[in-house]
């Protein structure tokens, strides 16, 4: 028979179960403190759960962000609201419908974040007081209107863009020679690190970075991630989400010392780094919440770059004849090449107009693997417009809304009879009207005051590792077969952006060497 420690530990090593059972009370809170279910006319038609009460909580739980797909086809509608216990929220999945809502200013994420001060940062109560009054609102403001948007502009971003593609470049050049072979097992696993080892020493300063000093933190931010939910419930964390839990202790355990000395403030940290941590400090906060608080930032740097890249990676190298032809587009397009030395040029502007396959496979795998579910809560009453339909929305001041950009990315309407899969030139040689078209419905970053701010430091990251990949080195599975396959998806998780693979991706590897006549190149990069 088991035992209690035999059911524990099952939970921990159980995320999707933990994330399951969190869904469940964070649903009964979100319910508790919004609005009563009496639905004006003017808002969003009732969906109805098949469960009285409580169906879709659990559909949620079941299915957490395939949830919204499942119901958008079992509808039909454009927006609709879901009445749960004594509450209700709106769920938003025309394209046109959610760019308005992520532009309406009345649509705040405020909430969300108070709501994950106390449970997932544990920081102290005077800053929980101070986060969740007036003066918590203004740090919050200062930070995205002020700290974030000047991190990643100008000098500011271009800096940050360069450090990141000297540690691409070094990584690569030291990669073995067409002598030898590197096998990789877990290809998930090697884009982690890769994109770790490239991110982490111009986000903190090469020779301060926490994540190169202590290499075992780059899975101790995974695990983090992957029982966030868990965590932010607060429930018995440290035995229902215990690797969440330590992997959160051992982050902050790495980066407190790291803020009490401000290294922040060295030459060559990010200035998205010490933005923060400055306004931060202005504010009154402690040194210890301070480190609280950024150990979550390392989200915002890797957690939606390293699927997206993992997937590029996949859908590319698993087809041939893709890589044939991408191959000719980069080293016709972006390639220059001088004894030893080659350089990639990888500004936007250059790949949309002269690498238009490879650029299609980018915007695809973002099609593909963003599926992100942007949550807000309507702050006052407000309504939202359609351009497409002109039809308008009464929202309810209080309530949660859920867009579903997974929803948007998938919609046969736009996407055709293919919506499920990889096509490689689904972006090549479209008309003027049919990009319009196509890019209502293609929204991996987001819109308003959330656009991601690091999407070009995304791109040139991913597009760095892939084009060098490309042009410099052969790869194949680790048993040479030609009917390579990736892995299966994972689940769509409610508070990802980005899907995963199954199981960490276990069973794909991949073997890279260099292509002959590469042996000995050293790689640049221009951006």
């Amino acid at each position: 028979m088991a035992t209690f420690k035999d059911s524990v530990d099952w939970l921990s090593s159980n995320p999707p179960v933990v994330t399951g059972i969190a869904a469940v009370l964070l649903a009964i809170l979100i319910n508790t403190l919004t609005t009563p279910r009496q639905v004006d006319p003017r808002e969003p038609p009732l969906l109805k759960p098949t469960i009285p009460f409580i169906g879709h909580i659990i559909g949620l739980i079941r299915h957490q962000a395939e949830y919204h797909r499942i119901l958008q086809r079992k509808s039909g509608q454009a927006i609709v609201t879901l009445p749960m216990l004594t509450g209700k929220m709106y769920a938003i999945w025309d394209p046109s419908l959610i760019s308005a809502g992520l532009k309406n200013k009345h649509l705040s994420t405020k909430p969300q974040i108070k709501s994950a001060v106390s449970p997932l940062m544990k920081v102290s109560k005077g800053t929980v007081d101070l986060m969740m009054g007036d003066q918590g609102d203004h740090l919050q403001d200062r930070i995205m209107l002020h700290a974030i948007p000047t991190s990643f502009s100008g000098e500011a971003q271009q800096s940050f863009i360069e450090g990141a593609l000297k540690e691409v470049s070094r990584q690569f050049t030291s990669l073995s020679s067409s002598s030898q072979q590197q096998d990789i097992p877990n290809v998930w696993v090697w884009v982690r690190e890769l994109v770790a080892k490239a991110t982490t020493p111009p986000l903190y300063g090469k020779d301060q970075d926490p994540f190169t000093r202590d290499p075992s933190l780059i899975q101790y931010f995974w695990d983090y991630n992957e029982y966030l939910m868990g965590l932010l419930i607060d429930i018995f964390p440290s035995i229902l989400a215990r690797k969440g839990h330590l992997g959160r202790k051992k982050l902050v355990e790495a980066l407190a010392p790291y803020y009490k000395s401000q290294a922040e403030d060295s030459p060559d940290a990010s200035a998205l780094i010490r933005l923060r941590a400055r306004e931060m400090r202005n504010a009154g906060l402690p040194v210890e919440d301070i480190a609280k608080i950024e150990a979550l930032l390392p989200f915002a740097a890797m957690t939606n770059t390293v699927p997206t890249l993992f997937w590029f990676f996949t859908h590319v190298f698993t087809r041939p004849e893709v890589v044939k032809q991408l191959r000719k587009e980069v080293e016709d397009s972006l390639l220059s090449r001088d004894g030893p030395k080659a350089k990639l040029v990888l500004s936007t502007s250059i790949l949309e107009q002269t690498t238009p396959l490879l650029w299609s496979c980018y915007k695809e795998t973002l099609r593909l693997t963003v599926h992100q579910i942007a949550t807000r809560t309507v702050m006052q009453d407000t309504t939202i417009t359609s351009n497409t339909t002109g039809r308008t929305y009464f929202l309810q001041e209080g309530t949660v809304v859920q867009m579903s950009i997974g929803v948007s990315h998938s919609l046969p309407e736009y996407w055709g009879t293919t919506n499920q899969e990889f096509k490689a030139d689904r972006f090549v040689g479209l008309t003027k009207e049919e990009e319009r078209g196509l890019k209502i419905a293609h929204q991996p970053y987001g819109g308003g005051l959330h656009l991601c701010p690091g999407r070009h430091f995304a791109l040139a990251e991913m597009m760095a590792i892939m084009t060098t990949l490309l042009v410099g080195f052969k790869v194949d599975s680790l048993d040479g077969r030609e009917d390579w396959k990736g892995p299966d998806r994972g689940v769509a998780s409610i508070v990802d952006a980005a899907t995963k693979p199954k199981s960490d991706g276990q069973g794909f590897g991949a073997r890279i060497r260099r292509r002959k006549g590469w042996e000995d190149v050293a790689w640049e990069y221009e951006f």
